[in-house]
């Protein structure tokens, strides 16, 4: 009897002390807000999902009826560190784009680049005061500057004098510097941008194909994608271009490296398999150090063993939890992109959005309390 009344006085206490939460809190408490883009009837939607919840943030069914002629046209966007913000390129009726900023605690939506150039790819700095873009004249396309504005949409500031088709555009961990990627036909430069100066260093050389690049948390390293080897292998240098060495090197073409939240590891998407012809091919998640080693397939084997598309890797710096689109490829049958999640520690594949349209280009934001409710 002695100790059921200690164990009602703790649950009494316990209970008390949760109820004493804002509610707001509690809903933080291993929370994540999955943002994703969603193709449905033919145009393009930015959604956002908080648990059972699903909220329509912008879609293009408006333009595409009025301009059936931009039917292919993609958002791209981005979501800030904190989840408050989201800045999205929507195209207007002429076919031209700006640069759009939702704050996800009011509902505001605010035109930061209100203008005649077409302004694409929005991309945040770390501390989510900045906003990276694409910007180029009208009539002049795959030739695009690079442009940076404050959130408030002040202090717009021309980085670069017009480039070849720029792509991949991603903030140092300390904000200082913007990496990107600068592409010619079959070949293509990661360059580093210095914010102050505005001066461009070469991190590697137009000799094959670099994609992707990404930098470990520290900043001081940086994954890449490059077939200087044939196919699309995983790549390694330091922040400064030197030390380049190739760390994985599999039967077929492995791209979109990111480093997980920690450091400690490499996720990358692997065609594992060599390509059949006409033959959909296996995919799959694997992980390695850093510093090299054997490579982990991190998906169970009742996915893989079936043909699985997948792509779009987005890696959590909160938590080490891994987010891609992915989707079966039977013959006969038609299937969707869904969103998976996949915890590293608990090696836990999830699917987490799905419905019958393709569900694409995840982001997750975590214990955060600007969503709208």
């Amino acid at each position: 009897m002695g100790r059921l009344r200690v164990s009602r006085f703790l649950l009494l206490i316990i209970c008390t002390w949760l109820l004493s939460i804002p509610s707001t809190s509690i809903l933080s408490l291993n929370n994540v807000e999955i943002y994703y883009l969603s193709k449905r009837e033919g145009y393009y939607g930015l959604y956002v999902k908080r648990g059972r919840e699903t909220l329509k943030l912008f879609d293009t069914r408006d333009i595409l009826e009025a301009n059936p002629n931009l039917a292919r046209y993609q958002i791209s966007y981005d979501v800030s560190r904190d989840g408050r913000y989201v800045a999205y390129s929507a195209l207007d009726l002429s076919g031209e784009a700006d640069i759009f900023l939702i704050d996800m605690r009011t509902g505001g939506v605010r035109n930061l680049t209100r203008d005649t150039r077409t302004d694409t790819s929005p991309v945040f700095s770390h501390d989510g005061e900045w906003i990276a873009f694409l910007s180029h004249e009208r009539g002049v396309r795959r030739f695009d500057e690079i442009m940076l504005i404050h959130r408030d949409g002040t202090q717009r500031v021309r980085l670069t004098s017009p480039m070849h088709r720029i792509s991949s555009l991603t903030f140092s961990p300390d904000d200082r510097n913007i990496m990107f990627v600068k592409r010619r036909g079959d070949r293509s430069t990661i360059t580093l941008l210095d914010i102050e100066s505005a001066k461009l260093h070469d991190l590697t050389a137009p000799v094959c194909l670099s994609l992707s690049p990404q930098f470990s948390p520290s900043g001081d390293r940086i994954v890449y994608t490059s077939n200087c080897q044939d196919s699309l292998d995983i790549w390694i240098m330091n922040a400064d271009g030197s030390g380049k060495a190739l760390l994985y090197k599999g039967s077929g073409d492995d791209y979109d490296p990111h480093f997980t939240g920690d450091g400690e590891s490499v996720v990358f998407i692997s065609n594992y398999e060599d390509k059949i012809l006409d033959e959909p091919t296996r995919f799959a998640v694997f992980s390695i150090e850093p510093e090299g080693g054997s490579a982990r397939n991190l998906i169970p084997t009742r996915y893989t063993e079936r043909q699985f598309f997948m792509s779009s890797i987005d890696v959590s710096l909160e938590q080490n939890l891994i987010y891609f689109q992915g989707k079966y490829a039977d013959r006969g049958r038609k299937s969707h992109y869904s969103i998976y999640s996949f915890d590293v520690e608990k090696s836990a594949l999830k699917r987490v959005v799905f419905d019958e349209f393709d569900n694409m280009k995840p982001k997750a934001r975590f214990n955060n309390t600007h969503l709208l409710q």
